[in-house]
């Protein structure tokens, strides 16, 4: 199941990288919550898809067309996966680059994205699934 949950993982990021939000939300469940950590801009816990879609929009917003790539998608035990990469956009007042990465750990069940968090250092989400970069 774990390199299934690989497969997934990058399916999903690379429909989120096309802008396709309605294929990448085929990947999500019903009941999925995006956590966002308490330094986020906008912290705290989002749930169901049309919560996600709504958080994406305002970054989208902020930042106009948003890029997601993807460095490392590393399985992370039976159920999880942590993705690796940078987002980067422009400030659509601005026009200032914006270039930010990040890492997320992802938490899957039947197939489905059920947990979403997002971190900015890849230790971090390594340790919210109870690994280390040593592991």
């Amino acid at each position: 199941m774990s390199q299934e949950n690989v497969e997934i993982a990058r399916d999903g990021f690379a429909a989120l990288a096309r802008g396709d939000f309605d294929s990448f939300r085929a990947f999500l469940d019903e009941e999925v919550e995006w956590v966002n950590p308490p330094y986020a801009v906008e912290p705290g816990t989002r749930r169901g898809p049309g919560e996600f879609r709504d958080a994406l929009g305002r970054m989208r917003a902020s930042f106009g067309d948003v890029q997601v790539e993807v460095d490392e998608v590393t399985e992370a035990g039976a159920d999880a996966v942590v993705v690796s990469g940078r987002w980067t956009g422009r400030g659509t007042g601005s026009g200032v680059p914006m270039e930010t990465t990040f890492s997320s750990a992802l938490t899957l069940r039947n197939g489905k994205i059920v947990r979403y968090q997002w971190f900015r250092q890849r230790a971090e989400a390594l340790e919210a699934v109870g690994l280390s970069e040593s592991d």
